[in-house]
């Protein structure tokens, strides 16, 4: 068994408080979680009103699946209208 993580940079360049970007955070974690079950988590910078730093996790039997999950899910929030990426990393152990 292996373990993917993604961990992105986000920004929104539309957001005027922490409010909104908790808002908009929360809904693209409920389409993220429904769409590639997978578990979502601020991990830093939850006190920037237009910054995150999330962290996707999933497990699998396949690294090859894994790989191509964590590719969905970057491909997912680069056509998202409300959230910019400013960098990614992921992880297969």
């Amino acid at each position: 068994m292996s373990i993917g993580l993604v961990t992105l940079d986000l920004t929104y360049p539309m957001v005027h408080s922490l409010k909104e970007k908790r808002r908009i955070i929360q809904s693209f974690f409920s389409k993220v979680r429904k769409t590639f079950n997978v578990a979502v988590a601020e991990i830093d910078c939850q006190d920037l009103w237009q910054r995150s730093i999330v962290g996707m996790v999933t497990i699998n039997s396949s690294k090859s699946e894994l790989q191509r999950t964590l590719d969905y899910i970057v491909n997912f929030v680069q056509q998202n209208d409300e959230i910019q990426m400013i960098n990614y990393r992921i992880e297969i152990e």
